[in-house]
């Protein structure tokens, strides 16, 4: 699967070029030639070029792992364009090629694309359709070939990948770790159309060189060479063969986290006591359309209380229980950040089309007398319908008063509540990459509010007939996998005894019966 890569994934996208390098390209350059090619490699500096738009990475992922990265100027340039040497030879290259060619004419509208080849490289793109423009050149011992492409006809070589064991080329911008937990709530004057809505289809121009079609005009020349004559692309990819199921076995197909992404709502019964003072009914938010490059399909189930005593407080109540519901609808669409609305037309420049979707369904876990306990599931795309994710949000409402409780308000989020919180969620789930990429202390800071990777996770809880549910939602992703997804670990009133605060939580929900 190919996709535009986000910031944090970039680090293991530069690693692999430089495996990569190291094996089939390093032995015919000079030490000159290696040590330019590794400052090229600067993780900062590529970090600050993207962040910049001067440059746009895709990645290949199969099995999870990220097997073939290439990345793209704003001019049409090739920079760097590697396949893990146990995944070439199936077809892998010519599928990250195919990204970069749309990404250049259809969204650059450049009217070539150009490369500088390694040696190594150059009959591989030729195959791929790329001419030579130059003699080969050494530059601060770095030898390249100038070679470029225009865009070919309906006929020509791109039909060819089109389909690779019957399959469209999917390509997939996964925001695993940002935009998930803090909403910002900017005022965005006139960039709201119609009610108040905010259009992705909207002009949009980032006002650093960008125009509308997201082409960069800042001086760089067609080498885009830093002063040093030559470009940052030094590439491998034999990658020819089509045969993709001539894989390599150190690639586990069973991979880790699957079961944790069987989480559903289903596993969350309804518990509505009988003879409450009030009732809950379901309500629907839609909202569907289609523009020429904008899709919108909002589908939120939600409910409502009535009989309330209490008008006043049942209208506040039923407020927060839409505002939570509703929730990605406001972040995405209804009242975007501009971090938000950036990140959105970033996805749209490289696709063609954003995708914005979220469709949530709730479950009313324990309803008694003064108190409600709702966990919803919202399943989204972010921008693109390969961006997908699915979290798990709850409200637990005091409704003698309003007052609602976070995790941190009704458990000391100490570190033998993480301890008995791990083993608790691992009994549920049998394995997960996640264990051995979060320490005790980042849970801890997750679940207490305080941690620093709080844009890649969230916590909720929600009552049940039994105690509380502790949840967790997560999305990351690198080298080894991705992940996302939610997931509850139970703990009975008895167990959680030893982690209670004084909240007045626990008095309600012990009497509530």
């Amino acid at each position: 699967m190919v996709r535009v890569l986000q910031e944090y994934e970039i680090p293991a996208a530069l690693s692999l070029a430089r495996d990569v390098f190291g094996q089939y390209v390093a032995p015919g350059y000079t030490p000159e030639g290696n040590t330019e090619f590794e400052k090229a490699l600067d993780e900062q500096r590529v970090l600050a070029e993207v962040r910049a738009r001067q440059v746009v990475f895709w990645g290949d992922f199969e099995q999870n792992y990220l097997v073939g990265m290439c990345a793209m100027t704003p001019n049409g340039h090739i920079r760097f364009f590697f396949v893990h040497s146990q995944w070439q030879h199936r077809g892998i290259g010519k599928q990250l090629l195919q990204a970069m060619y749309r990404y250049a004419f259809d969204q650059l509208h450049v009217p070539d694309i150009s490369v500088h080849a390694s040696p190594y490289a150059v009959g591989i793109y030729q195959r791929m359709g790329f001419t030579i423009v130059a003699p080969e050149q050494t530059v601060n011992g770095i030898r390249f070939t100038p070679m470029s492409m225009i865009k070919k006809r309906s006929n020509a070589i791109w039909l060819i990948p089109v389909c690779v064991g019957g399959g469209v080329l999917l390509i997939a911008l996964i925001v695993l770790s940002v935009l998930f937990v803090k909403r910002v709530q900017n005022n965005l004057g006139d960039a709201y159309n119609r009610d108040g809505y905010y259009s992705y289809d909207d002009e949009y121009s980032y006002g650093d060189g960008y125009d509308d079609d997201y082409r960069y005009d800042d001086g760089y020349d067609d080498d885009y060479s830093y002063d040093h004559g030559y470009d940052d692309d030094y590439s491998y990819d034999d990658s020819y063969g089509d045969d993709r199921n001539d894989h390599d076995d150190s690639y586990d197909d069973d991979t880790a986290g699957e079961e944790w992404q069987e989480h559903s709502l289903d596993q969350i019964p309804t518990d509505i006591a009988e003879g409450l003072s009030y009732t809950t009914t379901k309500e629907n938010y839609s909202q569907e359309e289609s523009q020429e490059e904008q899709s919108i399909d909002f589908d939120v189930d939600y409910p409502v209380i009535s009989g309330m005593a209490n008008e006043e407080l049942q209208t506040q109540i039923n407020e927060m229980i839409y505002a939570q519901a509703t929730y990605m609808v406001d972040f995405m669409y209804t009242n975007p950040s501009k971090d938000v609305k950036e990140y959105i037309a970033a996805q749209r420049a490289a696709f063609g089309t954003t995708e914005l979707m979220s469709d949530v369904e709730y479950s009313i876990s324990y309803a008694r007398e003064g108190f409600l306990s709702i966990a919803f599931e919202d399943h989204y795309y972010l921008g693109s319908e390969y961006s997908e994710f699915k979290d798990i949000r709850t409200l637990n409402i005091n409704l003698d008063d309003g007052t609602t409780y976070d995790i941190s308000d009704i458990i000391d989020v100490n570190d033998d509540f993480i301890n008995a919180w791990l083993i608790s969620v691992k009994n549920e789930v049998a394995d997960s990459m996640l264990f051995g990429k979060l320490t005790n202390d980042d849970f801890k800071g997750i679940m207490d509010g305080t941690g620093k990777n709080t844009f890649q996770y969230g916590r909720a809880f929600y009552v049940d007939a039994d105690g509380v549910q502790v949840g967790f939602s997560y999305h990351f992703g690198d080298t080894e996998g991705i992940e996302r997804g939610w997931l509850t670990a139970p703990f009975t009133l008895e167990e959680i005894e030893p982690y209670k605060t004084e909240s007045d939580f626990w008095a309600r929900i012990s009497t509530a019966g």
